[in-house]
């Protein structure tokens, strides 16, 4: 028999013994998502005003 080879009771079994994330680790999970999200959104704001400027100082 393999080594890494689990019956398919034992794969059961350990996903069943895993503990279940806390809620505070959801929070902190979601919180970290949005942040995510607003990092991203901010950056690509600040490139989009960059670009603006940039064609705003080339016109005379």
């Amino acid at each position: 028999m393999m080594s890494g080879y689990k019956s398919p009771r034992e794969l059961a079994e350990s996903h069943f013994n895993k503990p279940a994330p806390s809620a505070r680790d959801r929070a902190f999970g979601e919180l970290e998502a949005v942040k995510a999200d607003r990092d991203e959104k901010t950056r690509q704001l600040r490139e989009a005003r960059l670009a603006r400027d940039a064609q705003d100082t080339k016109k005379p």
